[in-house]
């Protein structure tokens, strides 16, 4: 979804057996809602050798305008199992999103370098506005693994600065 979409309503879609990551919401696409949609075992885009970047659901901003008030509810995220693969991840200008009553389930784990996390709160190096102000409500996560190193639940960057409410 980018800034050209019209702020959509996407309801009931099931995405399944992607090559890359599921939903992505990115460059300045402001107020869509996705409710009730599925984002199932994504497959990932090969990088040298590995699977890499499977994720369930991306809401980034690569315009320094802001990807903002984006609306994920009642949907799940789940089998996403290769290298460095998150349920979802908010980053880059990513703000005033809210996520609620959501499944993130069976993430990462393909890997002995694996580090998945459930939720990931992220800055690249790249950009100089992070994500901020991000709701994060009555989502269930679980069975976040890596191959040999855990997983994590949630991961707030350090970068950030706290800006985030997991709730």
């Amino acid at each position: 979804i980018s800034a050209e979409s019209c702020s959509p309503i996407i309801r009931n879609c099931e995405i399944r057996n992607n090559h890359g990551r599921g939903i992505v919401i990115h460059g300045g696409a402001n107020m869509n809602i996705i409710r009730k949609c599925s984002s199932l075992e994504n497959k990932g885009a090969r990088v040298i050798s590995e699977l890499q970047d499977g994720d369930g659901l991306v809401i980034t901003d690569d315009t320094e305008e802001g990807t903002e008030y984006n609306y994920v509810l009642d949907s799940e995220f789940k089998n996403c199992n290769n290298f460095d693969t998150d349920g979802i991840v908010l980053m880059n200008g990513a703000d005033y999103n809210k996520i609620e009553n959501c499944v993130i389930n069976n993430i990462g784990g393909s890997s002995e370098s694996d580090w998945s996390k459930g939720i990931e709160i992220v800055t690249t190096k790249e950009c100089t506005k992070g994500p901020s102000n991000n709701v994060i409500k009555n989502c269930h996560i679980s069975d976040v693994s890596g191959k040999y190193i855990s997983g994590i639940g949630i991961w707030n960057d350090p970068f950030n600065n706290g800006q985030n409410s997991p709730n």
